[in-house]
């Protein structure tokens, strides 16, 4: 015998899709904070470069304003990030979760290079990576050269 089934109305079809709608916003508000700063760069026109340092790879965005031979390069660097999830829990990735450097960089007119730091964007899991390089040794001579 067939189960009885009630009627979809136009009101629990709208709750239904104002909760998919919600589960997708938390579903992409967890994606990886690098893919979310390479979307906002995207998004902004920016161009992603990987520079190689002495010891790590940094991650540099560039907007494309055209200069003279008389401007100058404006350089935006990033605070610190997420470093630590709480005050015991080191983050598994340090990027910024707002990247408010890239932000401003966007509303610059003139020739600018967003420079990540190292371990960031993305860089974590490269070799010359750990934890220590974004937490205690984040200013450390290593870090800094």
């Amino acid at each position: 015998m067939p189960v009885p089934t009630a009627p979809v109305g136009k009101g629990r079809v709208r709750r239904s899709l104002a909760g998919l709608s919600a589960c997708l916003a938390i579903l992409l508000a967890g994606c990886a904070p690098a893919q979310r700063l390479d979307a906002l760069a995207k998004e902004y026109g920016l161009t992603r470069d990987v520079v190689e340092g002495e010891n790590f790879r940094l991650v540099t965005y560039r907007n494309h304003a055209q200069a003279d031979k008389a401007a100058l390069l404006h350089v935006y660097l990033e605070g610190d990030g997420l470093p630590w999830r709480t005050r015991y829990q080191i983050s598994w990735d340090p990027t910024p979760r707002d990247p408010l450097a890239l932000r401003l960089m966007e509303k610059d007119p003139a020739p600018s290079v967003y420079l990540g730091r190292p371990c960031y964007d993305g860089q974590a899991t490269s070799t010359a990576c750990g934890a220590y390089m974004w937490t205690d040794g984040r200013y450390g001579p290593e870090v800094v050269s």
